[in-house]
């Protein structure tokens, strides 16, 4: 697994996780656990096996992808063309996509469920579908 440390790149952060003899409990609020504010959440689930999702980017969209059960693997170009290829498993760690990466999801488990927390609500015109588009707006 790639950890990025520029803000422009991709990184993993660790969901806040509470332990105890009944289990875990892992916490997203406005206190600071993502580098953004969240402003919606939608989750994906009943993707088969090998599936790919995703294969875009957003213009100015935070993302904050988490794998509440199975594991997916996240396939990042970020901003500075740098590649990443990440599997998420974990419930209680996360992967920052911030603006201008292009990102798709692939499941690598039967029964995969993902959540993604964005920065902003649905808006069409933030999205960049065309792979030639991200690559003129990302030149170095």
């Amino acid at each position: 697994m790639t950890r990025a440390t520029g803000t422009n790149e991709p990184r993993i952060i660790e969901i806040p996780r509470f332990q105890d003899h009944r289990g875990n409990l892992s916490v997203i609020d406005h206190t600071g656990c993502l580098p953004f504010e969240l402003r919606r959440l939608f989750y994906v689930y009943d993707i088969p096996t090998g599936v790919e999702r995703g294969a875009h980017a957003h213009r100015t969209l935070h993302q904050f992808i988490f794998c509440v059960s199975g594991s997916i693997e996240v396939t990042i170009t970020s901003q500075s063309r740098t590649e990443y290829c990440i599997r998420l498993e974990r419930p209680w760690q996360g992967l920052h996509i911030p603006p201008l990466c292009w990102a798709h999801e692939a499941s690598r488990s039967g029964g995969s469920v993902y959540c993604v927390a964005a920065s902003d609500l649905y808006n069409e015109a933030e999205y960049i579908r065309d792979w030639q588009e991200f690559l003129r707006l990302t030149q170095p």
